[in-house]
């Protein structure tokens, strides 16, 4: 398959989509909607210029708040079939109608190893608890720009760490399907200077009152991302900050599997490819983005 890509926006997540895609075979052009200037690529200061460029794959890497608008409008005047919409899908739940298009959502950590490894083993499992944790430092995440200036940083624009870090909400819904609040404290707990919510704990449960617990934060100088699960017949643990997996079954010893030098572009580079191949069998569809949206809502609904 040869096809060109659009990319809308030239951030961060912009950037490394255009490096990966640009290794592609598949990719015989990118281009690129951003007001920057003297880009490598061929460039539209807007959508509406880049109608006529008539991509067959396109990337929405946009601001989360400009993610619903772009999404819409490439649905009605670009013939793409095939659009990614980066994590979260919408800054808040809206259901719009994807007509023939095939729509995806950016959560690419359900491509890490690890990730894959721990479905695998909890496959016939008889869950008995889930702990879930994202801790990290807001202020190193962009270090060409101050946090302050960050979409992460403003409510408005789609920041907080519920939508910010809604990695583990995808997750968690993939991996273990209904997920119930029995208890939600968020807001703003640290001196970081944002008016986005800085930290969240959930207490609640799956199926069959399996407790669960998350808890998310802005404000960790020490990073932590970890999902543990816990069965009658083993217990795992992901670590996506060392990239380790751990696990012990009863009776055995533990076993270590740790990846090293792992680089995590190997999961866009999975994404993009489940989603180019048509089997897209991992890829987060666009009504499973939309439930993420949806239980982000009753969490921040929460009181």
């Amino acid at each position: 398959m040869s096809c060109k890509a659009l990319i809308v926006g030239y951030g961060s997540a912009g950037r490394r989509h255009s490096e990966i895609l640009s290794e592609f075979s598949e990719i015989d052009e990118i281009g690129i909607v951003s007001s920057q200037k003297g880009l490598s690529f061929e460039s539209f200061s807007s959508l509406e210029k880049a109608v006529g460029y008539n991509p067959d794959y396109v990337i929405i890497a946009s601001e989360t708040y400009k993610h619903e608008d772009h999404l819409k409008y490439i649905i009605g005047n670009f013939s793409a079939e095939k659009i990614l919409v980066e994590k979260p899908l919408f800054k808040e739940y809206s259901i719009i109608n994807p007509k023939d298009k095939d729509i995806f959502t950016g959560y690419n950590l359900r491509f890490h190893p690890h990730i894959q490894s721990l479905r695998k083993l909890i496959e016939k499992q008889k869950i008995r608890a889930v702990y879930c944790s994202c801790h990290t430092f807001l202020p190193e995440w962009r270090t060409n720009n101050s946090y302050t200036d960050s979409y992460s940083s403003s409510r408005e624009r789609g920041g907080g760490v519920m939508l910010d870090l809604s990695h583990e909400i995808d997750f968690l819904i993939w991996l273990f399907g209904y997920l119930e609040i029995d208890f939600v404290k968020y807001g703003n707990f640290s001196n970081l200077l944002i008016d986005s919510e800085d930290s969240l704990f959930l207490s609640g449960h799956l199926k069959n009152n399996v407790p669960l617990e998350l808890s998310l934060s802005y404000f960790s100088l020490l990073p932590k991302r970890e999902l543990r699960v816990v069965t009658d017949e083993i217990t795992i643990s992901v670590d996506l900050v060392s990239n380790s997996l751990k696990y012990r079954k009863k009776g055995l010893n533990q076993v270590t599997d740790i990846l090293d030098s792992f680089d995590i572009n190997v999961t866009y580079i999975l994404q993009h490819k489940d989603i180019l191949s048509k089997r897209s069998s991992f890829v987060c569809t666009y009504s499973e983005g939309l439930q993420v949206n949806k239980f982000i809502d009753q969490l921040k609904s929460w009181t």
